[in-house]
């Protein structure tokens, strides 16, 4: 009778996905020192950073506090010019030691409208910039441009200030400040003795915010841009 012969080797056939996977062990497998160490930086990295952050969060908590705590004590005494220089002071402290964060910003919008308050339209226009230029926000940033471009109105300097009030109307024409910029527009054209341009300004505040406090402004104004107007010709 016969000898039925058995095949006692088994060929598998993988499928690609298996067969990298069982590459990539073999290569684990041999440059095992060598991954070890990279796991271990990778480890080690991991853990660095999060120490990083958990220290950085603390100082920029520290920071708000520190903050809050300028604010409040300016708040108790800010009729006194003092006081308010003080205050500027210690802001210019702590954005100094700040490198991200809240501290890192807010100071300096501080900073630029304490300086307006004290009539220093220089400075104010400073930090305000310095704050809009870091900060990001749809609230703070179009409104220290504002104050700095008023700022340049304050100091006589009307052209510029038209310029800088058109360039934050063409980037927040749909934002906040929206029906300011164009309210301040119109009354700077009033003021150079452009009635035709100030009247195309405050009907375009009236006409786009009939609930603002400036449109009912802007219906004044025009009153008197007329009787402007009608001096002029």
């Amino acid at each position: 009778m016969a000898k039925i012969k058995v095949k006692t080797n088994i060929d598998i056939e993988r499928n690609p996905v298996e067969r990298i996977l069982m590459k990539i062990a073999e290569i684990l497998k041999a440059n095992r020192k060598l991954v070890l160490y990279i796991f271990g930086a990778i480890f080690l990295g991991l853990i660095l950073t999060i120490v990083a952050s958990v220290i950085v969060d603390m100082r920029s908590t520290d920071q708000q506090i520190r903050y809050e705590a300028i604010m409040d004590e300016y708040y108790k005494n800010r009729k006194d010019t003092k006081i308010v220089e003080k205050t500027i002071a210690e802001l210019q402290k702590l954005a100094d030691s700040a490198y991200i964060g809240f501290a890192s910003k807010m100071p300096y919008y501080m900073m630029g409208n304490l300086y307006y308050d004290l009539k220093k339209f220089k400075e104010a226009r400073k930090y305000l910039l310095i704050f809009a230029n870091k900060d990001s926000s749809e609230v703070f940033t179009p409104l220290a441009f504002l104050k700095a471009a008023l700022s340049l109105e304050e100091m006589g300097k009307l052209d510029d200030a038209l310029v800088s009030l058109k360039k934050l109307q063409e980037k927040y024409g749909e934002g906040m400040v929206a029906d300011q910029v164009l309210y301040n527009i119109g009354r700077i054209y009033s003021i150079k003795g452009d009635p035709a341009q100030a009247k195309i300004y405050f009907n375009r505040v009236i006409a786009q915010f009939p609930q603002s406090v400036l449109a009912g402004r802007a219906k004044q104004r025009l009153i008197l841009t007329e009787v402007q107007k009608a001096k002029t010709e």
